[in-house]
């Protein structure tokens, strides 16, 4: 029962130690290492190839085994390539025998030479509307492919921008920026030509000149000689031009000019300015007696020429002329001068004797009468007073009496019914008028008074 017993127990060691044995046992293991895929022409690369065992190496390349640059040990062989060619590229295999059975590994390594954009121009100024050619002058090994960028957009070969140089079918690409400057000589233009404007202290002008061009024009004004020029106010580039306070003296021609490297561009503009007429008289009033003559003389400046008129009369031109002055002569006249901007009058004053009053009546009362008066010619100056006049006889002295403009032209206290004879004139500031023709008139009684013939 012993010996079963410790020949059951070695059955069962041996066993469990052929099973830890096949646990720990790890199967053969190659990897290749390397820095990159992609190497730089002339550059050293190293190429490790490490095995989980001991093992020994064998190196290939395109099928083909290498004996040259290896060094290894027993778990790991490195394959130095120094000053790397281009026919360097290819497949590198790294082979590891374990007793008698190989396991391997590969990696693709891809030389190339940097793309150069070399003396490639990165700056170019040309001419709106030239076509032309940008060369691109890229070198580089295997074969580069060429792209164009403007604004981060891939464009057609025949526009012009950035440049990206790409090996093709690698990730391998250089960039450089070229910059493309395209001149546009100047264009100036004017809203209108020709402009009208009102001379006068708060009026303004602003002549506004459109420039385009590239670079960007520098602009000019040449401005009419008889223009304060003083006076100018310009914004920051100088492409409008204000006039404050137009003067006649600001009419003219304004030219306004851009230069730019390119060329240059001009145009005239008409700046035309009208003038409201300024009246000026001989003198502003007179005063004439009955019969007298008088001559007043009307100025007036402006642009265009205004023409002249008097108003209340028939007379066109600079010169009133009366003659024989009569009462109805008295009275405003208006000189009136009218061109395309305005009109503006002046007034003359002529003062005469008032006239004879002949549009009135005379009506009786109780030992009184008092006239109505429809109308009268005042000379040209308001009345201020009536002076009537009566009397009984023709050999009698007048009677008077003076009644203000404004009063009623009433006489009382006079003997009843009885005849006299009534006259009256209107006085203004300067003269007494004539009196009007004669009237008969007889007062009434007096009321419970009885008559006697």
């Amino acid at each position: 029962m012993a010996t079963s017993a410790v020949t059951v127990t070695l059955f069962g060691f041996f066993c469990m130690f052929a099973t830890w044995t096949d646990a720990v046992t790890e199967m053969p293991k190659v990897e290749l290492i390397v820095a990159r895929k992609d190497i730089p022409l002339g550059s050293t690369e190293l190429l490790l190839c490490r095995a989980n065992k001991a093992t020994t190496f064998r190196w290939e390349k395109d099928e083909e085994e290498i004996d040259e640059l290896i060094d290894s040990d027993e778990e790991n062989s490195r394959l130095t390539l120094k000053n790397v060619k281009m026919t360097d590229s290819g497949i590198y295999k790294c082979i590891c025998d374990f007793d008698g059975e190989e396991y391997e590994d590969s990696v693709n390594l891809y030389v190339y030479e940097t793309p150069n954009f070399g003396t490639t121009k990165t700056f170019h100024e040309f001419l709106v509307n030239q076509t032309v050619h940008i060369p691109c002058l890229v070198t580089g090994k295997p074969e580069v492919e060429t792209n164009w960028y403007w604004n981060d957009v891939q464009v057609s070969r025949n526009d012009t921008s950035n440049l990206n140089g790409k090996i093709k079918g690698r990730p391998i690409s250089r960039t450089l920026n070229i910059s493309v400057v395209v001149n546009v000589p100047p264009t100036v233009l004017f809203h209108g030509e020709r402009t009208k404007v009102l001379a006068g202290p708060d009026r303004n002008v602003t002549l506004t000149c459109l420039v385009t061009g590239a670079p960007q024009p520098s602009i000019t004004w040449e401005t009419p000689e008889t223009s304060d020029s003083s006076r100018y106010i310009y914004n920051s580039d100088k492409s409008k031009l204000t006039i404050p306070g137009v003067a006649r003296s600001d009419f003219g021609r304004y030219v306004c000019s851009a230069v730019n490297k390119i060329g240059e561009d001009s145009i005239t503009f008409t700046l035309d300015v009208s003038e409201l007429p300024l009246v000026s008289l001989s003198q502003s009033e007179v005063v004439l007696n009955l019969g007298d003559s008088v001559s007043v003389f009307c100025n007036a400046t402006g642009h265009p020429t205004p023409t002249i008129q008097w108003l209340n009369s028939s007379k066109n031109g600079g010169m009133l002329q009366i003659k024989n002055v009569v009462p109805s002569d008295g009275g405003v006249y208006s000189c009136k001068a009218t061109n395309e901007a305005g009109s503006n009058t002046k007034t003359f004053t002529l003062m005469t004797s008032p006239g004879v009053p002949t549009s009135f009546t005379i009506k009786p009362g109780s030992a009184a009468f008092h006239i109505n008066l429809q109308s009268v010619v005042n000379g040209g100056s308001p009345i201020t007073q009536y002076i009537i006049q009566w009397r009984k006889e023709s050999k009698d002295d007048w009677n008077e009496t003076v009644i203000p403009f404004s009063g009623r032209l009433e006489v009382t206290s006079l003997a009843p019914y009885t005849e006299y004879s009534v006259r009256f004139a209107a006085k203004n500031k300067h003269f007494r008028g004539d009196f009007s023709a004669e009237e008969k008139i007889r007062t009434l009684a007096t009321q419970g008074e009885s008559v006697v013939k």
